[in-house]
């Protein structure tokens, strides 16, 4: 049978903030196979796992996973959002501009109305950035990126123009902010009268509204009255709760869905054998994996320990041994291939097991026992973990491995020692605050680094291209493995896999945020 596996760079899939999926490479673009004429009243039921911390919402001041954004973004709509080559392009906003490190000029588009009849203008998106700011729950504002948190005000200069004023010069990564959650506008009338609705029953002037909205389910429907509404070809999206693994497979064979994400290997490789489908892969600026240890307490506030750890993990023998030969091994927080990439801490975390137990030795920390968690609904972690449990065994590092629903509830809030594993969720600055920011919830056991906050903060204020941002990364990265603050493991590629009879187009991907590009692809008649 023909294989149609298709890897690029510049697309990924719908993917998890606090998860990561299994297996691929990276390279060019896809198109679907599907040859069919584009249906308008067509949905695209998609099987993905819906299984995340604090459940799934819609209500920007309640949600504190990445993963919310598809929907979040389908239904209000973001200011700004992602592209498939890594860059930002507007959305619900006409125009922006960085005017200077500490400020972004917005323009909106004329005439946009939210769902209710109410006016998507200036004085709107002011109410709602400032909503998401002000009311946001402690896991969400926790969540947030540093550069929202930095918005002192949003000026009205007009009908349709706003000035976004920072208290730091983060302008550059407010852009990319724009184009996450924290660009979501719900409508100002819902916030006043129904606060309580918005969670599950959004009213926004993004391409589709809510039909259902609920922990294992969420549909969508087309918004006729969506300003681009030529632009988005399907009459419909459906997310359905489908568990990784062989039900996955089963739902896309059967037709149950035309589209999965977050498939295993093993049923990867049967599928791409399948010429009914097509089978993709990605790797991207998030989809990375580290073990992120608690350097406050025993046994990591020993820098001794925490090398050892760093060089007694064999990436490539992981790559091998729990993805099959295709992650890719990571050595700090970018791809290999990406321009904020320091190739110079490939030597400081290579394998060597001799020097990490010559380490823990002269530590006196022989025979060393940690607990190392990771989040219970990703079902690759368990085989990521059994192979760093063997592989630390045999330098006298012993890891005790155990998945845990709410990582933040259960490891994190307690500051209980020892470390966890867990998938990136972020670019940019962020990247480093999630980790090192004072404040930030996963800087473990309250050990925040000023230092590498200092090192990236000039990045902040510019364009994402602009090349002293890659410097400012590079520096960072390079403190980060000297130190072993986190240990990045793997970089892994996601997939997806849909039907080629019913989905048409050429679907796309933001390589940013891992989303699909919903405007990029059809369901055939």
């Amino acid at each position: 049978m023909r294989t149609s596996r298709t890897k690029w760079w510049t697309s990924v899939l719908v993917a998890l903030v606090l998860v990561a999926a299994a297996c691929g490479g990276s390279g060019g673009t896809s198109g679907a196979d599907g040859g069919g004429e584009p249906d308008p009243d067509g949905v695209l039921r998609i099987g993905t796992a819906l299984e995340f911390p604090g459940g799934i919402h819609l209500d920007p001041t309640q949600s504190y996973v990445n993963a919310d954004l598809p929907w979040m973004q389908l239904v209000m709509g973001t200011l700004l959002r992602n592209t498939a080559d890594g860059g930002v392009e507007p959305m619900m906003a006409e125009s922006y501009e960085i005017v200077d490190p500490q400020t972004v000029r917005l323009t909106l588009r004329e005439g946009v109305t939210f769902t209710d009849g109410s006016a998507y203008d200036a004085e709107a998106v002011r109410a709602g950035l400032l909503r998401t700011r002000d009311e946001a729950s402690p896991p969400t504002m926790a969540s947030q990126q540093a550069a929202f948190r930095a918005l002192r005000d949003v000026v009205v200069d007009g009908p349709r123009e706003l000035t976004l004023r920072l208290d730091a010069p983060l302008a550059g990564e407010l852009v990319n902010a724009l184009a996450d959650r924290e660009g979501v506008i719900v409508s100002p009338e819902q916030a006043a009268s129904a606060p309580e609705d918005i969670d599950t029953r959004a009213i926004g002037a993004g391409p589709y509204v809510v039909e259902e909205f609920r922990e294992d389910f969420v549909s969508l429907r087309r918004n006729p009255d969506f300003f681009d509404a030529d632009s988005w070809q399907l009459g419909g999206v459906e997310f359905v709760a489908t568990p990784t693994g062989p039900t996955m497979q089963n739902a896309l064979l059967s037709g149950e869905v035309d589209m999965v994400i977050r498939v295993t290997d093993q049923q990867m490789n049967e599928l791409e054998r399948d010429d009914r489908f097509t089978v993709t892969s990605a790797v991207t600026d998030r989809g990375y994996i580290a073990i992120v240890p608690c350097t406050g307490k025993p046994p990591f506030d020993d820098e001794a320990v925490r090398r050892a750890l760093q060089i007694g993990i064999d990436r490539e023998g992981l790559v091998d041994l729990a993805f099959d030969g295709s992650a890719e091994p990571a050595h700090g927080f970018w791809p290999a291939d990406h321009p904020h990439y320091n190739p110079a801490v490939e030597d400081i975390v290579t394998y060597d097991p001799d020097e990490a137990r010559r380490l823990l030795e002269d530590a006196g920390a022989t025979d060393v026992t940690f607990d190392l968690v990771y989040p219970s609904a990703t079902a690759a972690y368990g085989r990521v973990g059994e192979v760093i449990q063997s592989q630390l065994g045999e330098i006298g590092l012993n890891a005790e491995i155990a998945p845990i629903r709410d990582l933040v509830s259960e490891f994190i809030e307690p500051q209980r020692a020892g470390a966890m594993m867990i998938p990136g969720s972020r670019t940019g600055i962020d990247k480093y605050s999630r980790f090192f920011q004072e404040g930030s919830v996963q800087a473990l056991c309250g050990r925040s680094r000023p230092e590498v906050m200092e090192a990236v903060a000039p990045a902040g204020g510019l364009a994402p291209d602009d090349p002293a941002v890659s410097e400012a990364f590079q520096e960072a990265e390079l403190m980060i493995a000297e130190n072993a603050w986190v240990v990045p493991l793997v970089y892994v590629p996601q997939f997806a896999v849909w039907s080629n009879d019913r989905v048409g187009g050429d679907p796309q991907f933001a390589r940013a945020t891992n989303d699909l590009l919903f405007d990029t692809l059809y369901v055939t008649g």
